[in-house]
């Protein structure tokens, strides 16, 4: 059974119904503005919440619904995408097969809105074991869920809802794990199957499981052979890595390795030093911790924040000293936060430090972790002073409000891939009427759309056209599928100018 950090009132006595309503009462506008998103013209989700790269799921899932193949144009295979999501996605497809090509979207879009419900279910339920006062829980919820970018994440008809929601429920099986003495070979299975469902939702998520696996593995050590099932768990997996390793040599997704090999080569031809090296990591750096303070929504007070985590976890730990169940009690669940806590930020700095890059929602689980921080601070300062407790927790939700607003009056946060989606499109449907192939960088709207057939140039979902990058074959690659007009932007073009010299503008691209 779990226990929690301090004692509370029995349960017949706790305030909790009260506390419940008035969740209820300040969550439904935050749930209702992420059904909105769901339902809104293509175009306005495209601007507010849906980025390019949704609609390679959606393209791709089209595709297989219709019996063309893990294919994002019809002509190759792709693995460019994360497998469970557009496992549960592509039903819609099959069952809109005879629908305006709209109605799937809406769809998607509406299962990541009700998978968000489910996150903060779990959230709430985490919340409740390091609180004493269930307001301060439900604060914990709030803070979750009128953050904006949290809001248009889970809606974005990627993976990112399925995947922050299965992040969640994972560490509520793994804390409901670590404070078992005698796990049974049922409750490792379960924490293996989790685990394997929140890689398949996200490959990249591993990165934040390794402290806990760690964790349990150290844990447990003495009774390793009880552990064994959650390989059992595990193996939900491996057809996954069978699949990419036999049909494309590779376990990783292309989508994964295209941009970042780009970068990296545009660098690397600029002959840097090491002064320039380390600090160009340094602005990464420095660009990472500056996401993360807006993304979170504390922006200059995540410093406040961090700071406080540190004393509190550095705190709890000196207590253990003390050998008392209070204290071990304590660390327990403190551990239980700061470990994933780092796996997130080890996460972030991998994207921007290895890879160089990094996009809204990679910071969400690492916004999910802050929250929940932040609600222990609360807590702490309710028991000084409720009120000031009150009042912190009500101008963080105010300030969530008003940066929504910021967001809505700026046009959403992809309005600059939708005013060149607005630009571009009527100039592609006249290139459809007399072209029958298109090669478009950053395509998956123009693909989704568009009558005619759409090659990815950009390699994230064309894992022969990234091939063809890497070796120096590109245009021998347009000439290969007889591509008659490309459209590059900037990053791909430089690299591609970079290893082969101008691309000529009018087919054939390759010379004879």
């Amino acid at each position: 059974m779990t226990t929690r950090i301090n004692p509370t009132l029995p349960n017949s006595t706790r305030p909790f119904r009260a506390p419940l309503f008035w969740v209820c009462v300040f969550l439904l506008p935050a749930l209702l503005i992420r059904f909105v998103l769901a339902w809104a013209p293509v175009n306005t989700g495209f601007a507010f919440s849906v980025p390019d790269d949704a609609y390679y799921y959606f393209k791709i899932a089209q595709n297989i619904a219709l019996g063309n193949g893990v294919t994002f144009d019809g002509i190759a295979p792709t693995n460019g995408f994360h497998p469970l999501w557009m496992l549960l996605i592509t039903p819609l497809w099959w069952l809109a097969r005879a629908q305006n090509n709209q109605v799937p979207v809406h769809l998607a879009l509406t299962l990541g809105a009700l998978l968000d419900i489910i996150t903060m279910f779990g959230i709430w339920k985490l919340a409740r074991q390091i609180t004493t006062r269930t307001f301060i829980a439900a604060f914990v919820v709030l803070c979750y869920a009128w953050n904006p970018y949290n809001a248009a994440a889970s809606v974005n008809g990627l993976e990112t809802a399925l995947a922050a929601c299965l992040f969640v429920w994972s560490i509520v099986l793994w804390w409901r794990l670590r404070r078992m003495s005698q796990p049974t070979g049922r409750d490792w299975f379960l924490l293996g199957l989790g685990w394997s469902l929140l890689v398949l939702a996200r490959t990249d998520y591993a990165v934040i499981l390794l402290p806990c696996a760690l964790d349990v593995g150290w844990r447990f050590r003495a009774q390793w052979k009880t552990a064994l099932p959650a390989l059992l768990g595990l193996l939900v997996w491996i057809p996954w890595l069978i699949w990419n390793w036999v049909t494309f040599n590779s376990l990783n997704q292309v989508s994964g390795n295209a941009y970042p090999y780009y970068l990296h080569a545009l660098w690397e031809a600029k002959q840097p030093g090491l002064a320039e090296t380390l600090q160009h990591e340094a602005q990464l750096g420095f660009g990472v911790v500056a996401n993360l303070a807006k993304l979170s929504g504390f922006d200059k007070a995540l410093v406040l924040l961090v700071v406080f985590i540190g004393w509190y976890a550095i705190q709890a730990l000196m207590n253990l000293k003390q050998s008392n169940a209070a204290a071990s009690e304590k660390w327990l669940v403190i551990s239980g936060l700061l470990l994933p806590t780092i796996g997130a930020f080890g996460l972030l700095l991998y994207h921007g430090l290895v890879r160089w890059m990094y996009v809204p929602w990679y910071f969400v689980p690492s916004s999910i972790l802050l929250c929940m921080w932040f609600g222990i601070l609360l807590d702490r300062l309710s028991a000084r002073s409720l009120a000031f407790a009150v009042i912190l927790g009500l101008l963080y939700l105010g300030f969530q409000v008003y940066s929504g607003v910021q967001v809505f009056r700026e046009g959403g946060m992809w309005r600059s891939q939708a005013r060149t989606a607005e630009q571009q499109m009527p100039r592609y449907l006249e290139l459809c009427k007399n072209h029958s192939t298109l090669g478009i960088t950053d395509s998956g709207y123009a693909g989704y759309y568009l009558p005619c057939r759409v090659v990815n140039l950009d390699g994230v979902v064309n894992n022969k056209v990234f091939a063809a990058i890497t070796q120096a074959q590109f245009r021998q690659y347009l000439d290969s599928v007889n591509i008659e007009y490309i459209s590059l932007n900037e990053i791909v073009r430089q690299v591609v100018e970079l290893r082969e010299g101008p691309i000529p503008k009018a087919a054939p691209f390759a010379p004879p």
